[in-house]
């Protein structure tokens, strides 16, 4: 695998966010893009509160809607029940059916993640998800 710090690194794009993620499999990559996406969301906020679980189940056509599928669900839960994502155990199947047990924390508001950016969603622009020599690669970008 890339040796870097994260598992992911900031692109540069005109307008809105674009990441590239590694991982040395599918689900390896799902769980980095989702923690690259709330890292972008909370910024440098220091979690100190007590982590929930939520069993998530997704079915797509493909892999690359399955990613998006994913991503918008959490981003879904950040938006609208206030379920900052923190780590995950999940499985991805042949059928791109993702199997998953999310753990985060609950916040009252967003006003905390002064040092983030909001994301407003998830694009098919640009999206790239395959395998690589060493692993996996994943190029999204996020609407800002």
């Amino acid at each position: 695998m890339n040796q870097h710090t994260l598992p992911w690194k900031l692109l540069e794009h005109p307008a809105d966010i674009r990441i590239e993620v590694y991982g040395t499999n599918l689900e390896q990559i799902f769980l980095n893009s989702a923690l690259a996406m709330t890292s972008i969301i909370t910024g440098t906020d220091g979690n100190t509160e007590e982590l929930f679980g939520k069993n998530l189940s997704l079915k797509s056509d493909s892999l690359e809607d399955l990613i998006v599928d994913w991503l918008r669900e959490i981003l879904f839960l950040f938006n609208v029940k206030r379920f900052v994502f923190c780590d995950a155990s999940l499985k991805i199947d042949e059928t791109n059916t993702i199997e998953a047990r999310l753990f985060g924390y609950f916040t009252e508001s967003s006003d905390r993640f002064l040092d983030g950016v909001e994301i407003k969603g998830i694009t098919y622009h640009g999206l790239l998800l395959e395998k690589t020599g060493d692993g996996f690669l994943a190029r999204i970008i996020f609407d800002v």
